[in-house]
């Protein structure tokens, strides 16, 4: 006899949490060593480029970093205490992509 599992739809909550382990350790060491050099108890802002390149170096790709989605930090961040905006250019707007950081 087979049996069914009943599952749940997830909860905001749990796909948060879900995140935080689904994003590889090296893109949270990566921001984290990032966040470090530039706070200074005021916002600040870290390029998306930097993150890329420094994530490449590490040894991964540009396509999987953004076909995963591994830069959608900011939710993860903001549980940690930090407010976090994405900004990048529109359609006529030419400058690059960047996290602001400012603490809560």
């Amino acid at each position: 006899m087979v049996t069914s599992r009943h599952i749940l739809p997830i909860s905001p909550k749990e796909a948060l949490s879900s995140k935080v382990h689904y994003i590889p350790q090296i893109v949270i060491e990566t921001v984290n060593e990032l966040i470090v050099k530039e706070f200074n108890n005021r916002p600040f802002t870290i390029s998306q480029n930097t993150i890329v390149e420094k994530l490449i170096k590490s040894g991964m790709t540009r396509v999987e970093i953004f076909e995963n989605n591994y830069l959608d930090i900011e939710e993860i961040y903001s549980q940690q205490g930090w407010t976090v905006v994405y900004d990048s250019p529109g359609w006529n707007e030419n400058y690059d992509a960047v996290f602001k950081f400012s603490p809560k």
